[in-house]
């Protein structure tokens, strides 16, 4: 086996241990079938720029990350980096929303930390990996979430 195929066989065995999306805490409580108002509260209470949630079945939102993590052909190399590096930014991986996943999507203006865009529907998303905390050696999903068509990771990292 090259090291290619370890580094994806590594990977593949770390998303099988992820059997609910309630292992990726962040993304679960954050962006998993959250309420309008919840969203809305986030921009003007938690000062963030961006709130968007997953609308799904929680089985379909998992498979929906996991198929886009392992589908992508240069993910496993780009987590090594990642991981071997001394530069802390995480790496962001965008796909499109499945047939039967939805996105909502708000946005506000900076001055006045109202929520003023949305609802916008997504169609896409992104997954935001990052460094293992606590010492750790390998990488985590540190968020998943949806995005208006034509949004970028570095725009919208305070999500």
């Amino acid at each position: 086996m090259n090291s290619l195929e370890y580094l994806k066989e590594e990977m593949r065995t770390k998303l099988d241990h992820i059997v609910s999306i309630k292992q990726l805490q962040h993304v679960y409580k954050k962006h998993v079938n959250i309420s309008t108002e919840d969203l809305r509260n986030r921009i003007l209470y938690e000062n963030k720029r961006y709130a968007s949630t997953f609308i799904g079945e929680e089985k379909d939102i998992l498979s929906m990350i996991k198929k886009l993590i392992l589908e992508d052909p240069y993910i496993a190399e780009d987590l090594r980096g990642m991981v071997l590096s001394d530069d802390p930014d995480p790496i962001f991986l965008q796909g499109e929303l499945s047939h039967n996943v939805k996105g909502i999507w708000y946005g506000s203006n900076r001055k006045e930390r109202q929520w003023i865009y949305g609802p916008v529907e997504c169609n896409e998303f992104i997954i935001c990996f990052g460094k293992q905390e606590n010492g750790g050696k390998g990488w985590d999903i540190k968020s998943a979430y949806p995005v208006p068509k034509n949004y970028y990771p570095v725009l919208i990292t305070s999500i």
